[in-house]
């Protein structure tokens, strides 16, 4: 669909095409630069100065815990912590001590594996939830706003404690009550651990208002419980779950990478419950799915699934990562050779990125595997086989050409890892408009943390939010944007795990080529209100606040709220904890015009949203209607002309 000619309409009709995953045709064009990661572990995280203390287990979690505007990076270990506070200079400091980990870990056999921020009692901080190593003892550490905790894993109904294997932990609110609920991964094997009482995984739902950030275990009430699920194994191996709305009802689904073909899907019924959808979707076709993202990489305004895995080149297993592309109904189709992103060697954790802000999602992956960490599973999956070169296997980098392909440049770029890379996440440590990469490793190898020295080259926008009726850092709402040049891009806030590591701060990261400035951003808030901000500058980060008030039986529209953009402090200190949020759960409508679920009908909700469409676009200066272009069809932007202009009239006759 193309929409050109009509200037006054391109922002809500991109945002439209973009929706209904129908593209736009706007050429994305970018300045070019030299785009370089530089390792600078060494200079601006001091984890070295305690390599001999500290037993790394690959696990991270990166969030602003002092409320600061800097992002401050935590390391679970066995028997240590390790927690490092952002100077905001480009540097960090131990902050470990300060913060009590220290003191909790001596006090208590601490051995952390994944690990997550999230604000589970809507006080405005980020708490921190840790699995554990050795066995399914999980940690819950409740911040008092400054980066100081308290462990409060067994009051709070998280602990667990089984001879299970504790993986990644994400935040997310399936149930729509404007608190967090998490899941988190665990593996089970009788090759080292008897049977235990299922449920091996758990969802945690938070009691919300009740009981802020006190959690209730549902697995097996919610439909999701994965005891059952058989796999190429004897056992229970789910390593990477997410919160997703995939199919954007509105309801955050949960999609789960697990190793020996035990993939998993769960879409959400809205119900406080959810079902497998699995075998129709197409998808867990993975037969050892690690670690696992969800982007919109082919803009079609609809999040696909990355997941890693193994790729051995040749026979029926090992045949690689899978990029499944959300194609609409429900259902996936299997992209990943056309894209060229299927060879990730002994994929683990990923990450989507847009490096080089030209306004697509890139890719980076982590992968490798210690020799006689996986012998035994290897040789009962593919006979006799070398695990050597999975050791040193590179790094991989893809950058998304913008046509659905990508190639991949990891030398090009910097990035590389020669070990056994594990956990990995983006974010933009310096505030200086690109996203950096850390890469973990576990066996107490010390991490390596990529500064992005070129990405900035092009213009970005970074958006926080901070919700009112939704929980406080708006997990899960959907943002799409249109810039003055390029096309629209479609984000979703996450707290999600990508294997073991997880950004839990809720900033998005969008590029903008060469745009200068933002024409239009639309807000789906959690709660359902619609929020849509205008003309906003860029190279900056903001902070959108939900509106409080709303017509939601209105579809939800709210007013536009003013804009206030963070400025950065060097040297960060506490701040006053904010007060509690109240939630609303309300059903969550969509601003889209046409054919909304993708499923080939248009229903009369779907008619409804493009009356309201054209009404809130009524004041446009335009009197056409019909057949536009006189191609013998009509297209969506034709039936809302009509529809408006029916109401009330031409402009020049009001």
């Amino acid at each position: 669909m193309l929409f050109s000619g009509m200037p006054n309409w391109a922002p809500a009709l991109q945002l439209i095409g973009l929706i209904l995953g129908v593209a736009v045709a706007v050429p994305m064009t970018t300045a070019s630069a030299e785009v370089v990661f530089t390792e600078v572990s060494g200079e601006s995280l001091p984890i070295h100065e305690r390599a001999n203390q500290l037993l790394l287990t690959a696990g991270a979690a990166v969030g602003d815990c002092d409320r600061d505007g800097w992002t401050d990076i935590y390391f679970p270990a066995q028997l240590e912590h390790a927690l490092y506070r952002n100077r905001g200079d480009g540097s960090f400091e131990d902050f470990t001590e300060q913060s009590q980990l220290a003191f909790l870990a001596q006090q208590d056999f601490f051995a952390g594996r994944g690990a997550a921020f999230g604000d589970i009692d809507n006080d405005g901080d980020l708490d921190l939830f840790v699995t554990g190593y050795a066995q399914a003892r999980h940690w819950l550490f409740v911040n008092d706003g400054a980066c100081r905790f308290t462990e409060e894993a067994a009051r709070r109904g998280v602990q667990v404690d089984s001879v299970a294997l504790g993986r990644s932990v994400s935040f997310g609110d399936y149930d729509l009550d404007g608190y967090l609920d998490l899941f988190v991964t665990e593996v089970w094997s009788p090759a080292f651990a008897p049977p235990i009482q299922p449920p091996v995984s758990h969802l945690f739902r938070n009691r919300g208002a009740a009981a802020p950030g006190y959690f209730e275990d549902v697995t097996l009430a919610a439909g999701v419980a994965i005891d059952r699920v058989v796999g190429t194994q004897p056992g229970i191996f789910p390593f990477t779950p997410r919160f997703v709305d995939f199919d954007r009802d509105g309801l955050p689904d949960l999609a789960i990478a697990s190793d020996f073909g035990q993939s998993r899907l769960f879409w959400n019924t809205g119900l406080g419950t959810f079902i497998d959808g699995t075998a129709s979707a197409r998808v867990g076709t993975d037969e050892y799915g690690m670690g696992a993202v969800t982007a919109d990489f082919d803009g079609d305004g609809w999040l696909d699934w990355f997941v890693s895995s193994i790729y051995l080149g040749s026979g029926q297993r090992g045949s690689g990562n899978r990029l499944y592309r959300y194609a609409g109904g429900r259902r996936f189709e299997d992209v990943t050779d056309l894209a060229g992103v299927r060879d990730g060697m002994w994929g683990w954790g990923v990450a989507a990125l847009d490096y080089d802000n030209d306004g697509d999602q890139d890719l980076a992956l982590a992968n490798g595997v210690v020799p006689g960490d996986a012998d035994e599973y290897a040789a009962r999956e593919f006979g006799p086989i070398d695990l050597t070169p999975f050791f040193s296997d590179p790094a991989r980098f893809w950058r998304n050409r913008g046509d659905g392909r990508f190639e991949e440049i990891a030398v090009e770029v910097g990035f590389f890892d020669r070990g056994a890379g594990q956990g990995l996440v983006a974010f933009d440590y310096d505030r200086d408009g690109d996203l950096d990469l850390l890469l973990t490793h576990d066996h107490g190898v010390l991490p390596l943390f990529f500064r992005n020295d070129g990405g900035n080259a092009n213009a970005w926008l970074q958006i926080a939010l901070r919700g009112v009726r939704s929980n406080r850092h708006g997990i899960g709402a959907l943002v799409a944007l249109v810039p003055t040049s390029g096309r629209p891009q479609v984000q979703e806030v996450s707290a999600s795990s990508t294997y073991l590591a997880q950004n839990g701060e809720g900033v998005l990261h969008f590029g903008l080529g060469v745009a200068t400035s933002v024409e239009l951003i639309e807000i789906r808030w959690p709660s359902g209100a619609i929020q849509r901000q205008r003309q906003i500058e860029a190279n900056q980060r903001i902070t959108l606040v939900e509106p409080t008030e709303c017509n939601l039986e209105d579809g939800g529209t709210c007013v536009d709220t003013p804009t206030a953009t963070e400025t950065p402090t060097p040297r960060p200190t506490a701040t006053a904890t904010l007060p509690q949020a109240t939630a609303t759960p309300t059903a969550i409508p969509v601003s889209c015009a046409g054919d909304c679920s993708r499923d080939n009908l248009v229903t009369i909700d779907e008619i409804l949203r493009m009356v309201r469409i054209a009404l809130e676009l009524a004041g446009v200066e335009d009197c056409r209607a019909g057949d536009f272009n006189s191609d013998g069809r009509v297209t969506i932007d034709e039936i809302l002309a009509a529809v408006r202009n029916a109401l009330f009239g031409c402009p020049a006759n009001r």
